[in-house]
C-alpha cells in the first residue's frame, strides 16, 4: 500500500464511536503511513465508492500506484485462499432450534394477521387509502404485513449467526456476494411472491390454482411461501416461485435492450458538450449549456466527501475549540494525571496575545467569521438532503488527511510539542490562501458573485480546518509544516479544476447509463409498495426522458407542516380539500326506473322532492324533452360526511346547463 493515511468507521456502527476512537477494533479502520494498524478492509472501504482506499490512493499517489495496489492485493488474497481456503456448506444454513421456533411463531402471526385483514375488508371496516380503491388498499396492507414477516424472520436469522462461525454471513459482510434477504430466504422463509408488483392474481375462475377454494384471499393461496429453501417448497409454493422467477428472466431480457438504447440516446444527444477555457460547458454550436461546470468548476475525480466539524458541535464546544481565552487558556494545559502545565506556544506568542490589540482584533474577527461560516454550512447541509446526523459535503482537497500526512511525515509530537507559530500569522496566511482560491476570474459583479458561490463552502472548510487555535493547540504545527500545508492546499485546489476539452456530456451520459444497466431489474419484490412500483427503475426513466404526457403512476407525496398533522381536525380538512372526490365514491346504490312523468316519481319516498324540484326548475328545464328513463342514485351519509360535501354541491356539478347555453344534440 502506498504511503497514505486513513481513519474511518466501517458500515457497522453498533459500537459507541467515542469508545472506538480510544480502543479501535475491527469496526474502525486505521491506516498510518500505508500500514493497516486496525480494522477489516471490506468492499465499502476498498471498493469504487467516494473516499474508498482506491480513490484515496488515486488522488494522493496517482493512478499507477492504484493499479499496482490492485495487482498486489489480488495476489495477497489468492495466496491467503490457497493456504487457508474458504467454503460454504450445509452447516452454515442451519439455524438454532430456538431461532427456528421464533421464526415459525412470526410466520404464524403474519398468516393470522392476513386472515384478520381479509375479515375486516369483507366487513367494510378497512380504511381506504387516498387515490386507491378498497381492493387496492387491502392488497397494500396485506403485502406490507407479509413483507414485514420476511424482514423480521431475516433479522432473527442474522442476529443468530456471526461472521466468525458462518461463512455466508462473512461473505455478505465483506461485500463479496449476497444480502441479508438471501440468508433469510435460505434459512427462514422465502416470502411473498410478486408478479407485476402484486400478489399472485386469480388466473382460473376466482382462484390462483385448482387446489384452493374460490375467492380465497389468504396468504398461502395468493403466493406467500412460508418454507425456506433449506426446508424445501411444496408443489404449490414452487409453482408461485416459478411465476415470479419467470418474470425476472423476461424482465432482464427486455430491459437489457431498453437500458442499452437509453445509454445510446443519452450519449448521442450529449456527445458535443465540452468544458471550455472560460469554465463554461458548450455544445458544437458554441451555445452555453452551463455557465460553470457542475456549478463549482471542479473535476469529479478529485471530489471527496468531507466532514464539517463545526456543524455537529454545540455553541459551547465551538467556543472552547476555536476561540482563544485571554485569561488562562493560552498558557498551556495540564498534563494527563498531573498538575504540570504543558506549553504549546512560545512565550513571545503568549505575550502578544495578551498585550497586542491588533492580534486580539484578528482573533475576534476569525471567531466571528467561523460563526458566519457555521450558518452557511448548516444551510448547505440541509439543502443537500443529508440526514441530520451527517455533516459531510462533497469537496475537493481532503484537508484533514493532508494535515495528518504532513504531521506524520515531520514527526510532530501532538501531545507535548511546542508550536513556533503565532495566531495572527496563521490567520493572515489563511486569509491570503482564501484570496487565491479563484475559479471564475473577472472583476465585474457577476464574475465575483459566481466565484463566491463556487468557492464559499471550500473556504469555510479551509477556515475551519486551519483555524489558529486548532493549528497551534491541537496539531502543534511548526511554521515550516504549516506553510507546506497551505502551499499543498493551493496546488491541489488548482489541480482540481475541470480541464478544458473535458467531454462533460459523454461523461454525464455514462454516469446515468452505467448504473441504469446495473440497476436491480426486478424491482417488484419491494413489500408494502406494490401499488406504487409499476414504474420503478427503467420504465420510469423512459417516462422522464420522453417527457410522457400520461405517466403510469401519477402519485404525489405532500409533506404538511407539523401543526397540521398534530391537529387531527385541521389535517382532515386539508385532506378533504386536496382529495379529488368522484361521484361513484359517494353513491351507495344506483337503480334505473321507467318513469315517463318528469314532474313526479314512481317511488313514493322521492315524490315530494321531485315535484318540488320540478317546480323550482320550471324556467330552466323543458320537462317534455326529457326521456322516460330515470337513473336513481342513493348517496351514502357516511361518505358525504367524510368528504364534507352537501347535496347542493352535487346538484351544482351534475345539474343541466342554463337555458341560454347551446347544447349539441347527441348523435
Amino acid at each position: 500500500m502506498p504511503d497514505i493515511h486513513l481513519e474511518k468507521n466501517s458500515a457497522d456502527k453498533s459500537k459507541d464511536s467515542e469508545l472506538m476512537n480510544l480502543y479501535p477494533d475491527d469496526r474502525r479502520v486505521i491506516i498510518d503511513r500505508g500500514e493497516l494498524l486496525a480494522g477489516i478492509l471490506d468492499k465499502g472501504l476498498l471498493g469504487t465508492k467516494q473516499n474508498s482506499i482506491v480513490h484515496i490512493i488515486c488522488n494522493d499517489a496517482g493512478s499507477s500506484a492504484a493499479r499496482d495496489f490492485f495487482n498486489q492485493i489480488q495476489r495477497c488474497v489468492n495466496y491467503w485462499l490457497t493456504h487457508r481456503g474458504f467454503t460454504v456448506g450445509e452447516a452454515d444454513m442451519e439455524g438454532k432450534p430456538e431461532t427456528m421456533r421464533k421464526i415459525a411463531d412470526e410466520i404464524e402471526a403474519a398468516k393470522k394477521q392476513v386472515g384478520e385483514l381479509v375479515k375486516r375488508a369483507q366487513e367494510g371496516k378497512l380504511k381506504q387509502q387516498p387515490g386507491q380503491t378498497m381492493y387496492q388498499s387491502f392488497e397494500d396492507v396485506v403485502n406490507k404485513a407479509l413483507g414485514e414477516a420476511r424482514n423480521t424472520t431475516g433479522k432473527l436469522v442474522k442476529d443468530s449467526f456471526t461472521e466468525t462461525n458462518n461463512s455466508i454471513v462473512a461473505m455478505q459482510l465483506a461485500g463479496s456476494k449476497g444480502s441479508v434477504n438471501n440468508i433469510a430466504q435460505i434459512v427462514s422463509c422465502v416470502g411473498q411472491q410478486n408478479v407485476v408488483g402484486q400478489r399472485i392474481r386469480f388466473g382460473f375462475q376466482d382462484r390462483t390454482l385448482p387446489h384452493y377454494q374460490k375467492s380465497d384471499q389468504g396468504a398461502a393461496s395468493r403466493g406467500f411461501v412460508e418454507n425456506s429453501y433449506l426446508k424445501g417448497l411444496t408443489p404449490y409454493e414452487f409453482f408461485f416461485h416459478m411465476m415470479s422467477g419467470r418474470e425476472g428472466l423476461i424482465d432482464t431480457a427486455v430491459k437489457t435492450a431498453s437500458t442499452g438504447y437509453i445509454q445510446r440516446k443519452l450519449v448521442k444527444s450529449m456527445e458535443d458538450l465540452t468544458v471550455r477555457y472560460d469554465g463554461t460547458v458548450r455544445n458544437s454550436m458554441n451555445e452555453v449549456v452551463q455557465f460553470l461546470y457542475g456549478e463549482d468548476g471542479m473535476d469529479g475525480r478529485w471530489i471527496e466527501g468531507q466532514s464539517f466539524d463545526t456543524y455537529k458541535l454545540t455553541a459551547e464546544k465551538v467556543r472552547r475549540n476555536f476561540s482563544w481565552d485571554f485569561d488562562d487558556d493560552q498558557l498551556g494545559e495540564a498534563a494527563a494525571g498531573g498538575d504540570e502545565v504543558v506549553r504549546y506556544m512560545t512565550d513571545d506568542a503568549i505575550q502578544r496575545i495578551l498585550t497586542d490589540p491588533e492580534v486580539q482584533r484578528l482573533i475576534q474577527e476569525e471567531y466571528e467569521q467561523l460563526q458566519d461560516d457555521r450558518e452557511i454550512i448548516a444551510g448547505s447541509i440541509r439543502m443537500s438532503g443529508n440526514k441530520l446526523d451527517s455533516s459531510s459535503l462533497s469537496m475537493p482537497v481532503n484537508i484533514s488527511r493532508l494535515i495528518r500526512t504532513h504531521i506524520r511525515g515531520s514527526s510532530i509530537n501532538t501531545v507535548r510539542g511546542v508550536s513556533d507559530l503565532q495566531p495572527d500569522e496563521v490567520i493572515r496566511a489563511v486569509q491570503e490562501l482564501c484570496d487565491k482560491l479563484v475559479i471564475v476570474r473577472g472583476d465585474d459583479s457577476i464574475s465575483r458573485e459566481a466565484n463566491y458561490n463556487a468557492t464559499i463552502l471550500f473556504k469555510c472548510l479551509v477556515r475551519t480546518e486551519l483555524s489558529s487555535k486548532r493549528v497551534i493547540k491541537q496539531h502543534r504545527m511548526t511554521r515550516a509544516v504549516f506553510m507546506n500545508v497551505v502551499g499543498d492546499i493551493e496546488n491541489k485546489f488548482s489541480r482540481s479544476y475541470a480541464p478544458p476539452g473535458d467531454l462533460a456530456g459523454v461523461l454525464a451520459a455514462q454516469s446515468i447509463g452505467e448504473p441504469t444497466t446495473q440497476m436491480t431489474l426486478n424491482t417488484f419484490h419491494n413489500a408494502g409498495i406494490a401499488s406504487k412500483n409499476v414504474t420503478l427503475g427503467v420504465p420510469r426513466l423512459n417516462e422522464l426522458m420522453s417527457i410522457a404526457k400520461k405517466i403510469k403512476t401519477p402519485q404525489l407525496t405532500i409533506f404538511v407542516r407539523p401543526h397540521l398533522w398534530k391537529d387531527s381536525d385541521a389535517y382532515s380538512k386539508l385532506q378533504v380539500k386536496l382529495e379529488y372526490a368522484r361521484l361513484n365514491k359517494l353513491v351507495k346504490e344506483t337503480r334505473i326506473y321507467y318513469d315517463p312523468d318528469a314532474t313526479s316519481s314512481v317511488i313514493a319516498q322521492d315524490r315530494e322532492w321531485v315535484e318540488q324540484s320540478a317546480f323550482l326548475d320550471a324556467d330552466l328545464v323543458d320537462h317534455k324533452s326529457l326521456g322516460p328513463w330515470v337513473l336513481r342514485m342513493e348517496l351514502g351519509r357516511t361518505q358525504l360526511t367524510r368528504a364534507k360535501i352537501g347535496l347542493e354541491d352535487i346538484k351544482q356539478k351534475v345539474s343541466y346547463p342554463a337555458a341560454h347555453e347551446h347544447i349539441e344534440p347527441a348523435s
